[in-house]
Order: C-alpha cells, then sequence, then structure tokens
C-alpha cells in the first residue's frame, strides 16, 4: 500500500517517489527541475502513465495541473483526444501533437525550444491558445518552404518572450500578440506571411530585429514607443494603417515597402540613413517632428496623396509641457530630389520659411551635382551663391561679406608700398583661415587690423566703399571691381531679408 499521497492530482506514491521528492503531499510531477537519471526518469514515466489514466477515466479530454515534462518523457498518441489542457506546467521537452488537436497553455513556462502550434480547425474557438506564458527559449513554427500554414486561432495573449521568435510562410487568420512583453534585444520574425489581423506593439520594447520580409498586414499595424536596432520591411505591404510613433530605428531597410493607407513617421527618431527605395506611399503620410540623424533618400519613392513634413529635424529637440522646445535643425538629404520634394510640400502649405530651408539644401545638392571641369561657370556661380548668403537664406551671411569686401578694398586704397600691403594680407589670412573662431569674432579682428594700420577709426573710406551711390570723380579698376562686388552682396542682402518675411 503506498505511503503518501499527492494534493494537487490525488496520487499516491512510494517510498522510491518520496525519495525524490522529499515531500510527504507532492508527487515527482510537480517538482521544478529533477536530475534526468535512469532511475528518477523511470519513476517519473510510471507517474506520469499514472496521472494521465486518472484525468481519462471520465472523458477524452485532459488537463494537466502545475505538472513538469522532463526531456525523459516517453509521449504518448493522443490523436484521440478531443482537448488537451495545460496549466501551470513546465515544459523541458518539445511536445508533438497531430494538428487536429485543441491544445491550449494557460500559465506555463516553457524552458526548451518551442515549435509545437496548432492551427487547423480552431477557427471557431475564441481563446488565445497560449495565456500568460513565459517562453524562456526560442519560439518558432514549423513550415513547409513549398506552401504556408494557415493559422485559424489566436496565439498569445499577454505572454512574455525572452528570446527569439520566428514565424515562416504563414497566414495568420487571427490576431497573432496581445498585450504581450518582449524582453530586451530579442529577434522578432514574420517572414513571407499574411498577417489578417491587427498587428500591435504598443509597449516600450527594445528589438535587436525586427524582420517581415515578403509580408503583407490587411490589418492595422502599431508598433510604437520601441526602440529596433534592425528593421527589416523589405517588400512588405502594409494595407491599412502603418503606425511608428516614437519608434527609434538604429538601422532600416524600407526597399520595395508599400503603404496603401496612412503611414505615421511622427516624432521617430532615425539614427541611421533612411532609403524609401522603391517605396510606395498611397494615402496619407506624416513625417511630423520626425528626427533623422543620417541622410534620407526620397528619389524613387512614389506619393500620391498628401504628405507632411512638418518640423522634420536632424537633432532631437527638448520637449517642455508637451511642446517642442527650440527650431528644426537641417536634414541631411541624399539627393537634391529629396529636398525638392519636402519643398513641395511646404510651398503647397504657404509655409514660405520652411520651403526655404530645403530650397537651400536642393541649391547645395545642384551644386554637387556640378562638374567643375565641364561647367565651370554654372559651378563657379552656385559656389559664390552659396557662399555669400547660403543660396539666399542667410542675410547675415550677405552682411558679413559687405563689411569684409568694404573694408579689404579700403585697405587696398590706404596701403601704400608692397611691403606694406603683403604683411597685411598675411595678417588677413591668418585670421580668416582660424577655424576657431566666429565669423564675426573674425569681422572683429579684421577691422581691429584694419583700424591699426589705417587710423580710419570712423570707417569714412569703407561706408565709401560701401555706398553704392557715393560719387566719384574718377573709377580706376580697382574701384569698378568693388561696386560690383558690393552691389552684387547688397542684391543678396535684400533678396535673403525678404525670402524670410515675404508672404507667398
Amino acid at each position: 500500500m503506498s505511503e503518501y499521497k499527492c494534493e494537487r492530482c490525488k496520487r499516491e506514491f512510494d517510498e522510491n517517489e518520496y525519495e525524490i521528492t522529499e515531500m510527504e503531499n507532492s508527487c515527482i510531477l510537480h517538482l521544478d527541475k529533477i536530475e534526468e537519471n535512469d532511475k528518477n526518469c523511470k519513476i517519473y514515466n510510471h507517474a506520469f502513465d499514472e496521472y494521465v489514466q486518472l484525468e481519462l477515466k471520465y472523458g477524452k479530454r485532459i488537463s494537466f495541473y502545475y505538472i513538469i515534462f522532463l526531456k525523459c518523457l516517453n509521449e504518448k498518441d493522443y490523436r484521440h483526444l478531443e482537448e488537451i489542457k495545460f496549466t501551470g506546467c513546465k515544459f523541458y521537452k518539445n511536445l508533438h501533437f497531430a494538428n487536429s488537436e485543441k491544445v491550449f497553455y494557460d500559465w506555463c513556462d516553457f524552458y526548451v525550444d518551442w515549435n509545437s502550434i496548432n492551427y487547423k480547425n480552431l477557427f471557431t474557438i475564441r481563446k488565445y491558445l497560449f495565456n500568460n506564458c513565459h517562453f524562456y527559449e526560442k519560439l518558432e513554427n514549423r513550415y513547409s518552404e513549398n506552401s504556408k500554414i494557415i493559422y485559424d486561432s489566436k496565439l498569445f495573449n499577454n505572454c512574455t518572450f525572452h528570446k527569439n521568435i520566428r514565424f515562416l510562410n504563414g497566414i495568420f487568420n487571427e490576431k497573432i500578440f496581445k498585450d504581450c512583453n518582449f524582453d530586451n534585444k530579442i529577434k522578432l520574425e514574420i517572414e513571407d506571411s499574411d498577417i489578417k489581423r491587427r498587428f500591435e506593439i504598443n509597449r516600450k520594447n527594445i528589438f535587436q530585429l525586427l524582420n517581415f520580409k515578403d509580408s503583407i498586414f490587411l490589418e492595422k499595424v502599431k508598433i510604437k514607443r520601441c526602440y529596433v536596432e534592425n528593421a527589416n520591411f523589405f517588400n512588405t505591404t502594409f494595407n491599412e494603417l502603418a503606425d511608428f510613433y516614437k519608434t527609434e530605428f538604429e538601422k532600416v531597410d524600407f526597399e520595395k515597402t508599400d503603404f496603401e493607407k496612412i503611414s505615421v513617421f511622427s516624432e521617430c527618431e532615425f539614427n541611421c540613413d533612411v532609403d524609401f527605395k522603391h517605396t510606395k506611399f498611397l494615402g496619407k503620410t506624416l513625417f511630423q517632428d520626425t528626427v533623422i540623424k543620417g541622410k534620407l533618400n526620397l528619389r524613387n519613392s512614389i506619393f500620391d496623396d498628401e504628405v507632411n513634413f512638418l518640423d522634420i529635424t536632424s537633432i532631437q529637440r527638448e520637449v517642455k509641457d508637451g511642446q517642442f522646445i527650440g527650431e528644426p535643425s537641417d536634414i541631411k538629404v541624399a539627393n537634391r530630389e529629396t529636398a525638392r520634394k519636402i519643398k513641395h510640400f511646404y510651398d503647397s502649405t504657404n509655409n514660405v520659411i520652411e520651403a526655404n530651408r530645403f530650397y537651400k539644401l536642393e541649391m547645395k545638392k545642384r551644386e554637387e551635382e556640378l562638374d567643375k571641369k565641364s561647367n565651370f561657370f554654372d559651378w563657379l556661380v552656385f559656389k559664390i551663391h552659396g557662399l555669400t548668403s547660403n543660396h539666399s537664406q542667410d542675410w547675415t551671411l550677405a552682411l558679413y561679406w559687405i563689411l569684409i569686401i568694404g573694408a579689404s578694398f579700403s585697405f587696398i586704397n590706404n596701403c601704400t608700398g608692397f611691403w606694406s600691403l603683403f604683411i597685411t594680407v598675411i595678417f588677413s589670412m591668418i585670421i580668416f583661415f582660424c577655424n576657431n573662431f566666429d565669423k564675426w569674432i573674425k569681422l572683429l579682428l579684421f577691422y581691429g587690423l584694419y583700424i591699426l594700420k589705417t587710423g580710419d577709426v570712423l570707417l569714412h573710406d569703407v561706408v565709401k566703399v560701401i555706398n553704392p551711390f557715393e560719387k566719384s570723380s574718377g573709377i580706376g579698376l580697382i574701384e569698378f571691381l568693388s561696386k560690383i562686388i558690393i552691389a552684387y552682396l547688397i542684391y543678396q542682402l535684400i533678396v535673403s531679408i525678404r525670402q524670410n518675411t515675404r508672404r507667398k
């Protein structure tokens, strides 16, 4: 007669089993872990067989409550059962069931790579297959390269994943994840699959990899407030909303991605180059307050609807009382077409000031495109235009050069003798080629040298050079050049001021 009885499963067990458990009211099946030697495994499998017989005494359904599944378990044929339910179980062995069985897991822990996920004939079951479970090792599906596996059931509810997840060649007719947690820096891959229900990851999760290559999302997708080291959306299609609000990407691939409805990148942060190569934006697109620290490339992108680039920036700004503080910084654009597309958005909304920011970037890229050898004069014009006014965007730069040129020609007019002029030029070059000073500090140093050399404290001669209406009894080559250059710079000053103050 057995000496001990388990309070959980009501099994009676003997002294041999008690030597392993060292508990009078709990059998070997409910331990957290045991050493899997021959003796222990034999006792364990005997206890497991007895448990199954007790459970099946009254029907074709079986429930496993707080059972440990060891690697040495001798698996049974459960194909004749109508339903199998696991509650609070611990798995050290990957069990395999026939596809027709209804198998559910509640509050279970998986300490082994798990690929046993039933998928057929469960469309009418509203319950999730895995509820409140923990996966401590990899989770992946068994797949076929020749045909897709159809999942007709909801899969994971309030589960926690500590290792990588990978699904290939699947058709998911129901929701995959609901309120799930993902441990830091796991890989989540759902590749070459059709996801037919809403897909959401709204908690602050850190992913080493998000891979949705060649997949189609038929309903809304929300991947918000996450940190992603590497994201792959190659040839991915979003049939409904795609919302990446406040997600940070270290590396991302959006090649051949289709956004058929609204796509949201508002307040996203891209710490990398972003190339939307052959990407189609068929619905409204939002890049509002997006931070792009690398280069943005929209050259091969298609926009068929409205797009919002408001306050797109290259540096993250401080937020106070829900509002961003400070002006957005210029982003890096990979080519002129990218700057033109963003400028077009601002032009279409009558935002002249912001449109001018990207007009400036467009001109810089045009300047880079020009070949100095084959288009020397065009290259020279763009170079001078950028140097003197940042392509009509910086009126302070035009003013700076007016003062510098005025003082320079006054220097020439006041210097007597070759060596005096030579020494003045040398000191001037030292001042201007010193990168440790702001341009206005350089200007003060230059004017200090000018006053020291000429004694023109009130700058009368400088004003004469700058004043375009100054009358002259006779004009030489140097004075003629000075008037042309000053006239050009004054024009740039006026245009630059007007660019940032005019109404469209």
